[in-house]
């Protein structure tokens, strides 16, 4: 007798929202999750890996930190890009924000050599005191 092949994650979905009538709702904009949708369904962590702590990241992979959201690709709803992305004006809120944030905290972001700008003032004091003479005269 073989063994019968597992379902993947994703039959699984289907087989809950279909046959079973569950209603599991998107992690993000709380819409139920429906049979056409689950092309596009993907697992989503609640609390992103950088937020973690090196000895907190086997609660990354907690079945509590995780949930099933509208994928990246889904054409009618972008829950999971904007997560990641944040919205068009700005990042804040987003995965993307708070990766960067972390960094600055831990100290990761190397300082970027500042190029200098030489000064406006350039002329030697006898050639100042000159062109305000100059400009004395005629302004006078």
């Amino acid at each position: 007798m073989t063994t019968r092949r597992r379902l993947t994650e994703r039959q699984v979905l289907e087989v809950l929202i279909v046959n079973h009538g569950a209603i599991i709702p998107c992690g993000i904009c709380r819409l139920a999750l429906k049979a056409e949708d689950l092309r596009y369904v993907e697992r989503d962590h609640h609390r992103a890996k950088h937020t973690f702590l090196d000895e907190e990241l086997d609660q990354w992979e907690a079945l509590d930190n995780q949930r099933y959201v509208h994928g990246l690709r889904d054409p009618n709803h972008d829950c999971h890009r904007r997560k990641t992305d944040g919205t068009k004006a700005t990042t804040a809120g987003s995965d993307k924000h708070m990766a960067a944030k972390g960094r600055r905290l831990r100290g990761e972001n190397k300082p970027r050599r500042k190029a200098k700008i030489q000064s406006r003032n350039t002329l030697t004091k006898e050639e100042r005191d000159k062109a305000r003479q100059w400009k004395m005269r005629v302004a006078g």
